[in-house]
């Protein structure tokens, strides 16, 4: 099980939660009443005058929904610290922020890319970045999720919704993809069995786990890879190990992660992709519980 005093390195997980209620009163109510003989019961939805107010043909112009925050004034031209990863969560989404350009990603869904037109700062001394069709808002001051501490507080704005994360300055070399480096999350395997376990059985038989993730404090993500090579996320609530969600991913989406490629079985068997190849084996206690294969199996 995930504890809240591990260090997830990577990636960047912000939680949240909506807690909507509605709640409504019984007993009978003066307009049930059935109206005296010979009157006419009176139209619930009519209007001024008898006029129908949000039925039928008569339905009138819909107000629009109230729209999101104005983006803040600006005061003057501004220029990013350096390039930029962001990611929140609820959905999960991530960003890159450099090379003249903003790469917005959500999991399942198509990567939107807009060229930087403008980096201006605001009265506030936050900076604007005008990436249109997106646009972000960068904050300097410590952001906290996860048990890491971030310098950077983003909003991210795309199709009149806000994205809310944290960002860091990256220092590697993201264009030449996962082989550089990541997260060696073969550490995690065994405190994080059970959740594996979970996922697993919900998966085509012969799958391997590609990653293990926080979803925030009460889920464990873990990244699946079946054997025509389609991958899965899978999410596990904590302490109930109920899983939340199993959705189709993509590789996008697991580059965000940025997590050593690899490919973890459960067993000590050696998988016939991976066959020739040498897997660490992961132990529990003195129990060897599968083979961690970095740098991936199968072609």
């Amino acid at each position: 099980m995930v504890t809240e005093d591990r260090k997830w390195v990577r990636p960047l997980l912000l939680a949240g939660a909506l807690a909507v209620s509605a709640c409504s009163g019984g007993g009978e109510r003066d307009d049930d009443r059935s109206p005296p003989d010979g009157e006419r019961a009176p139209d619930r939805a009519a209007g001024p005058e008898g006029r129908s107010a949000g039925t039928g043909s008569d339905l009138g112009e819909v107000p629009p929904p109230p729209p999101v925050e104005a983006l803040p004034e600006t005061a003057g031209s501004g220029s990013l610290p350096g390039p930029l990863v962001a990611s929140g969560e609820e959905p999960f989404w991530s960003a890159d922020i450099s090379d003249g350009f903003v790469v917005f990603r959500r999991g399942g869904l198509a990567e939107i890319t807009g060229g930087i037109a403008a980096t201006e700062t605001t009265v506030d001394g936050d900076l604007l970045v005008d990436a249109a069709p997106l646009s972000v808002l960068l904050k300097e001051a410590a952001c906290d999720l996860a048990g890491e501490t971030y310098p950077y507080i983003v909003s991210l704005r795309y199709e009149e919704i806000d994205y809310a994360g944290c960002a860091f300055i990256y220092e590697g070399v993201r264009d030449e993809g996962l082989s550089t480096g990541g997260y060696d999350w073969s550490e995690l395997v065994a405190d994080n069995l059970t959740e594996i376990d979970i996922c697993l059985d919900k998966v085509p038989e012969g799958s391997s786990v590609v990653a293990v993730y926080p979803r925030g404090e009460a889920l464990t993500g873990v990244m699946l890879e079946d054997p025509d090579r389609r991958l899965y996320d899978c999410g596990v609530e904590a302490g109930t190990g109920a899983v939340a969600f199993l959705d189709p991913a993509e590789d996008a989406f697991l580059e965000t992660l940025e997590m050593v490629p690899a490919n973890f079985y459960r067993g000590t068997a050696e998988p016939g992709a991976c066959a020739g190849q040498d897997g660490q084996p992961i132990k529990a206690g003195q129990e060897t519980v599968g083979l961690f294969y970095t740098g991936g199996c199968g072609g």
